[in-house]
């Protein structure tokens, strides 16, 4: 929603009918294009969008000649999906709700709330894809090499085999520890960040009112 827009019908509580002023902001931050909760909405959506775009492309790569060799590929990526999808769905009911403006509550104490709901449900996304980030790479070395037909094979590898994983993983890490704090502030984080500004703008406003 727009602020100034907001700060005005905040500023007309008392002076007009506060039932009719207070629904008309509930409104704008539940349906308004601008409100940085319509926008959390969208977001999630699109996210969800690219990522299940980007499985089936990791099923499509597989299906190809140069990684169709491994039955352990399959078995992790299936496992792998699996849990992603059961994360997935957790999650974005969480942020569905969150989206929701309730009315049993003031707007002040809907937005606490919301601020508080997200920063934890941020962090958890967050952790949980830091924590992925081993098994993808693992399942990400299965698809690429041909050899990998077994664990038996994977346990019997030389010690050299080993310590390049290691290094190249370790390597690896902050790269994507970088991409995975830029997809959420993109996706999420800024509008967390907008809900933030609202409650300052709110609690500068009842300050002024005082």
């Amino acid at each position: 929603m727009e602020l100034d827009e907001l700060k005005e019908n905040w500023k007309k509580i008392g002076h007009q009918q506060a039932p009719f002023n207070t629904q008309r902001i509930r409104e704008m931050m539940q349906n308004s294009s601008q409100s940085p909760l319509v926008k959390l909405r969208k977001s999630m959506f699109l996210e969800g969008f690219i990522m299940f775009a980007l499985v089936g492309l990791l099923y499509a790569l597989y299906m190809l000649d140069s990684f169709n060799s491994s039955q352990l590929a399959l078995f992790g990526l299936g496992l792998f999906t699996a849990l992603w999808v059961l994360f997935c769905i957790y999650f974005y009911s969480r942020i569905y709700k969150t989206s929701s403006f309730p009315e049993n509550v003031t707007i002040k104490e809907s937005i606490s709330q919301k601020i508080a709901t997200l920063e934890s449900d941020i962090n958890f996304y967050k952790n949980i894809n830091l924590i992925f980030y081993l098994p993808a790479f693992f399942i990400g070395i299965l698809m690429g090499n041909k050899a990998l037909t077994s664990f038996e094979i994977i346990f019997n590898s030389e010690w050299r085999a080993w310590l390049v994983i290691v290094l190249l993983a370790i390597l690896l890490y902050p790269l994507y520890y970088v991409f995975v704090k830029f997809w959420v502030q993109k996706f999420y984080g800024k509008f967390l960040d907008e809900l933030k500004e609202m409650e300052d703008e709110i609690l500068t406003m009842e300050t002024e009112m005082e």
